[in-house]
């Protein structure tokens, strides 16, 4: 909510300052403040985006890695490169590694642009109630644009749904519970990285054909979204003129 309007311009133009004062600022004010380790969070803008990421990762020592080298960051929009970083100390360390925290940073990417979209999507439904004043006649108009736009509202909320509720919350308590069990470092690594790959896996990240397939349905929900606020803002601007015309009439 604090940092839509600075995500929504191009990656070159956020300021990664104001993203950190505005994310301490989030956590200080939210459940997140008992947690002793909210400090180590930090914001990342990355050069790419999730599909670029877990492209990157998969082809690496293969005959693709040099295709992933460079992305074009031109395109790259805020909320795109968006991604959380974390410092972890020792022992941690050894097993919140660097491989695992690029799979927990594109969980989180995953999550939070899912919840943009549902944003979005909300707005629209917040906008569509100025409809219900207009005449019958022009009512009825909206009606598809309404039973589409609740459609896209309960496809991501039953996505976001089934990768926290159905995914990730059952691996997590299966992690405790294995962990608990463990007895050397070893061990931890081999249950913390099946955790780590059934999340990636049942969430469709670790196939790029099915999340390219997944952010394909997200971009049509979020273009839908900006197409419908910008035709009740052009309603509402054509109302503002017919009031002015009729009151320079009178």
């Amino acid at each position: 909510d604090l940092c839509d309007s600075e995500l929504s311009q191009p990656v070159d133009c956020v300021e990664p300052a104001r993203l950190e004062s505005l994310l301490e600022l989030s956590a200080r004010t939210s459940a997140a403040n008992s947690d002793p380790y909210k400090d180590n969070l930090r914001v990342a803008l990355l050069p790419y985006d999730l599909i670029f990421q877990m492209g990157k990762i998969q082809a690496l020592n293969t005959v693709e890695e040099a295709e992933f080298q460079v992305c074009d960051t031109s395109l790259l929009s805020g909320m795109d490169a968006f991604a959380f970083g974390y410092e972890v100390e020792w022992p941690v360390s050894l097993v919140l590694n660097h491989k695992a925290l690029a799979q927990y940073q594109m969980l989180f990417r995953h999550f939070f642009y899912c919840k943009h979209i549902e944003r979005l999507l909300s707005a629209v439904w917040i906008s569509n109630k100025q409809t219900k004043f207009l005449p019958v006649g022009q009512f009825k108009v909206y009606h598809p644009s309404f039973a589409l736009r609740q459609k896209m509202l309960n496809l991501i909320q039953n996505l976001s749904y089934y990768m926290s509720v159905e995914v990730v919350e059952p691996a997590w308590h299966t992690l405790v519970t294995d962990i608990s069990a463990c007895s050397t470092v070893d061990e931890v690594l081999a249950k913390h990285g099946d955790f780590l790959n059934c999340c990636l896996h049942d969430c469709l990240l670790s196939s790029p054909q099915l999340l390219k397939t997944v952010k394909k349905l997200l971009s049509v929900c979020s273009d839908f979204a900006l197409y419908m606020q910008n035709l009740v803002e052009c309603g509402d601007s054509r109302s503002e003129e017919r009031r002015v015309g009729k009151e320079c009439r009178s």
